[in-house]
């Protein structure tokens, strides 16, 4: 194999490690926003009540 041959290998490897890196980071981003969304449906009112607690009872209407 000449030397044209394996940088041109290389190139398609990297490209197919680009392709492979950005969709399994999309993937991992879409299945936390569902695990996250699924908990914020789960018991809104835990979360409401944590988010009131940063702010002060003075601010709060």
């Amino acid at each position: 194999m000449s030397l044209q041959g394996v940088e041109s290998a290389q190139g398609g490897f990297s490209r197919f490690a680009r392709f492979a890196t950005s969709t399994f980071g999309a993937l991992a981003n879409a299945l936390l926003i569902v695990f996250l969304g699924l908990h914020l449906v789960a018991d809104p009112a835990l979360y409401r009540r944590g988010l009131l607690k940063l702010i002060p009872e003075r601010a709060r209407e």
